[in-house]
């Protein structure tokens, strides 16, 4: 079965509904920062932080 068939089948498909949400944040990569050509100050654009959202209920899956 071709990838992307096989991709869309997951994605397309209903979640379940969730009975608790909860949030896992996890420390990874790092923080990129880009000067601003118009102040010369540096600005965050990416942060080391990435959130995610678990059921705790449904086992963990997010």
């Amino acid at each position: 079965m071709n990838a992307r068939i096989q991709a869309r089948e997951v994605t397309d498909s209903p979640l379940p509904e969730a009975e608790v949400l909860g949030s896992d944040e996890t420390r990874r990569g790092r923080p990129r920062r880009e000067q601003d050509p118009t102040t010369d100050k540096w600005l965050l654009v990416r942060d080391r932080r990435h959130t995610g959202f678990v059921c705790p209920a449904a086992g963990g899956r997010r």
